[in-house]
C-alpha cells in the first residue's frame, strides 16, 4: 500500500477549523454558565421553601392576632377562620402546617422544608425578617411566644 506524501495530504481549510473552534467555545460557553447557575428544581425548591416561611410568618401573626382578640390562644388552626384556608396548607403536599400549643402563651408552628436555609452569611437577609427565614432542610418547629413582640 502506497502512503501519500506529504505534499499530498489535504489540510482542513481555514473556515473548518474555525467552526470546530466556534463550537468549542460555545459548548464550554454553555457548560459554565450551567455550572454557575442552579438547577430549575433547586429554584424551585426554595421558592415553595420561601412560600412556607412568609405562610408561618402570617400564620404567627393571625394566632397573636386572635390572642389579641379573645384572650388566648387558638385550640388549632381551624380557629382562625377560613381567611387563613390557604395560608396554612403546605404549598407542595396541602397539608396543613402542624399548630401545637405547649402552655397559656407558647405554641409552635412546624414545616417540613426542603432545603437549608442559614441566615448567617446570607446577604438577602436583613435584621427585620423573622427567625422563619433560618432552618434546617427536614420538619422543624419554630417555639413562638404570643406575649413578646414579633421578629
Amino acid at each position: 500500500m502506497k502512503r501519500p506524501s506529504a505534499g499530498s495530504m489535504k489540510r482542513p481549510s481555514a473556515g473548518r477549523v474555525l467552526v470546530f473552534v466556534l463550537v468549542g467555545v460555545s459548548l464550554a460557553a454553555v457548560a459554565a454558565g450551567l455550572s454557575m447557575t442552579d438547577s430549575p428544581w433547586h429554584e424551585r425548591d426554595q421558592r415553595i421553601d420561601e412560600r412556607r416561611t412568609r405562610d408561618l410568618e402570617s400564620l404567627d401573626g393571625a394566632v397573636r392576632d386572635h390572642v389579641e382578640a379573645e384572650g388566648r390562644l387558638p385550640l388549632s388552626l381551624d380557629e382562625l377562620g377560613s381567611q387563613w384556608e390557604t395560608v396554612r396548607r403546605d404549598p407542595e403536599t396541602g397539608v396543613d402546617y402542624e399548630y401545637r400549643v405547649i402552655d397559656d402563651r407558647r405554641f409552635e408552628l412546624c414545616a417540613t422544608f426542603t432545603m437549608q436555609r442559614d441566615v448567617e452569611g446570607d446577604p438577602t437577609w436583613t435584621r427585620w425578617q423573622s427567625d422563619f427565614f433560618d432552618h434546617p432542610p427536614g420538619r422543624h418547629c419554630f417555639e413562638r411566644n404570643a406575649a413578646e413582640d414579633e421578629g
